[in-house]
């Protein structure tokens, strides 16, 4: 996993990934930021959007998607773009995690 975050132009950009051959992964990936857009190569994942209460938690948001790694297909990344100045955390979860096939 490598994130960074661009405070001069206004985004918090995440890779993660497998340097791994032998598993498919199906991961569950949760942001917490200030912004509620997210562009990622997962264009096929729902995004969910949790939005906290103003009079707490002015303008975060809890984004979660998901992350499908198929290294034998050539899928070894997945890119999550999100335009904010302000990055809380990030979690990545293991949904599933079977053998590598070519299916």
């Amino acid at each position: 996993m490598k994130d960074a975050i661009d405070k001069k132009h206004g985004f918090y950009f995440l890779r993660v990934g497998s340097n791994s051959d032998q598993f498919d992964l199906s991961l569950k990936i949760k942001m917490f930021v200030k912004g509620d857009l997210l562009e990622t190569t997962e264009k096929n994942e729902k995004l969910y959007v949790y939005k906290y209460p103003e009079d707490k938690f002015p303008g975060d948001y809890k984004l979660t998607t998901f992350c499908n790694i198929r290294p034998l297909k050539g899928k070894k990344t997945c890119d999550f773009l999100v335009p904010t100045n302000y990055h809380d955390r990030t979690y990545v979860y293991i949904q599933n995690k079977v053998p590598a096939s070519k299916r």
